[in-house]
């Protein structure tokens, strides 16, 4: 559909589909975890004993900073799979978006695969909406 103002049409603009959900991730992206229930979202390293710090997997450049929502129940798996006890969106740019999560000791350095705890309604909503 296109709908213009004025009283003469302009012709039709096609595009193609990969590009027109390319425009449309640049203002909303979700990842859930239908489709899993340890649906992976990106990878951290532990800053201290319960702080993993990481990046999210985005598709594409939001066309400004993004408002981030968690859902669900997360974990990290690191040297074992450690609980998600509190979960937050930190830095968000347009080009990333990094997250600070919570959870039991572990050891300071270790790399963290951040994903889904079990939970196939686990979600991550990002909204750079006008």
């Amino acid at each position: 559909v296109q709908l213009e103002a004025g009283s003469s049409a302009t012709e039709f603009e096609h595009r193609q589909y990969g590009t027109e959900l390319s425009l449309c991730q640049r203002y909303y992206q979700i990842l859930d975890g239908s489709a899993s229930s340890y649906a992976f979202y990106g990878t951290g390293c532990y800053q201290s004993t319960t702080n993993c710090r990481g990046l999210l997997s985005i598709t594409t450049s939001f066309r400004t900073f993004p408002t981030v929502t968690f859902t669900g129940s997360f974990r990290v798996l690191s040297s074992a799979a450690l609980s998600v006890s509190t979960l937050t969106a930190i830095n968000n740019t347009i080009n990333a978006i990094a997250f600070s999560a919570t959870t039991t000791a572990t050891t300071k350095g270790y790399a963290g695969y951040f994903s889904a705890n079990g939970d196939t309604t686990a979600k991550i909503e990002m909204s750079a909406e006008l």
